[in-house]
């Protein structure tokens, strides 16, 4: 008994940034509730928990180890320099998203439910962090939905427009539609294999014959969810209409911090999953139950000319960044396709940039918004 909860007080420690982000949610609800209609403290109170949740994710650059609650060296959450990486992105986007909500004119007239969006931020944002570390499919499959049950919420938070109702109806049901097959193909990798641990199902694919095509079958249904994370085609239905009806911070941070979380939650369920061996320099190689790199480089060429084609003739800023947000996945899962340490080293160099950039661009669409009241070209002509 003693040695059980010395191992569960040692898992806690691993997951302090979670841990972090969990006490920010129930202090903002409580702030919220104690505080009235006051609601100026929110906002910094939101960049104090993601400081402090920074704080111990840079502790985490250095360790490489799992928190398991039960001592058998294979925990459900992975700690180590990648995790870290991802969830620094997704700090450094929040709180961007916190300075941006502070001027947005759409979050201004909600000022009565603040509580509320901060609140749904963060949990999105603990979301995220589980995903980026999950080494565990149901772990997987409840933090996404997590982060989309609060994303369904905020891209219809403003009420302003039947456009938001729509953009927020319309995530539902692509959502739900697409957690639905990916919880299909979890259902079935865990009736092959016995387990929902990535490095117990990979073990079991070497140790075992497994059935090629119905396993390859599983991992696309597992894709699936995953792909309309990232919006990759032909997965990438719901993402214009929801970047165009959401609220402008909302849309910037859909655009990048749950793009990112998930890529890493793709590129850590390949790697794990399906690895054999590295070679000394660099290159995956993956065993032979699914081939990955054709697939990867299908769906990369498909999203990158859909998302570049269909771009050309939108008339509204927020839905052409859409677009380019689903060109931007294919280009991404360009450095997946090349299965090697330096594929993923160029996706960590393309976020770096791309957050900037992205953010930048968007902040941008939210002063016009703000200047002119509108987010359409031909108000320009």
């Amino acid at each position: 008994m003693e040695t059980s909860l010395n191992y569960i007080i040692e898992s806690l420690g691993l997951i302090r940034p979670e841990i972090a982000i969990s006490i920010a949610i129930v202090l903002l609800a409580a702030v919220d509730l104690v505080m009235g209609s006051n609601k100026k403290l929110l906002p910094y109170i939101s960049l104090a928990g993601l400081i402090f949740a920074a704080y111990y994710t840079i502790e985490q650059f250095g360790i490489n180890v799992f928190a398991s609650p039960v001592g058998n060296g294979i925990g459900m959450i992975s700690v180590d320099a990648f995790g870290a990486f991802f969830k620094s992105i997704v700090l450094l986007a929040s709180f961007f998203i916190i300075i941006f909500s502070i001027s947005s004119e759409e979050i201004k007239k909600t000022f009565d439910r603040h509580g509320e969006y901060y609140t749904l931020i963060f949990g999105m944002i603990l979301g995220m962090f589980v995903m980026v570390s999950a080494a565990d499919l149901i772990l997987i499959y409840i933090s996404l939905e997590l982060v989309s049950l609060s994303s369904y919420v905020l891209a219809g938070f403003t009420k302003q427009s039947l456009r938001n109702s729509e953009a927020s109806l319309k995530y539902v049901i692509y959502g739900g539609v697409s957690s639905g097959i990916m919880l299909f193909g979890i259902s079935i990798i865990y009736g092959i294999t016995g387990s929902t641990n990535l490095y117990e199902i990979n073990s079991a694919i070497v140790g075992s014959q497994i059935p090629g095509l119905t396993f390859a079958l599983a991992a696309i249904l597992v894709f699936t969810g995953i792909g309309f994370k990232i919006s990759a085609v032909p997965f990438h239905f719901w993402t214009p209409d929801v970047y165009e009806g959401a609220p402008i911070t909302i849309t910037a941070y859909l655009s990048v911090a749950s793009k990112a979380a998930g890529f890493a939650l793709l590129i850590r369920f390949i790697k794990v999953t399906f690895i054999q061996s590295v070679s000394t320099d660099g290159y995956w190689h993956l065993l032979n139950v699914f081939d990955w790199k054709t697939f990867f480089i299908i769906i990369s060429i498909l999203t990158m000319t859909l998302g570049n084609f269909a771009a050309l003739w939108q008339d509204n800023m927020k839905r052409l960044l859409a677009y380019s947000s689903i060109a931007h996945a294919g280009y991404l899962l360009l450095g997946i396709t090349v299965l090697s340490n330096q594929g993923l080293i160029a996706i960590i160099i393309y976020f770096a940039v791309y957050i900037f950039i992205n953010l930048r661009a968007f902040f941008v669409v939210m002063l016009f918004f703000i200047n002119i009241g509108s987010v359409f070209f031909y108000y320009f002509i």
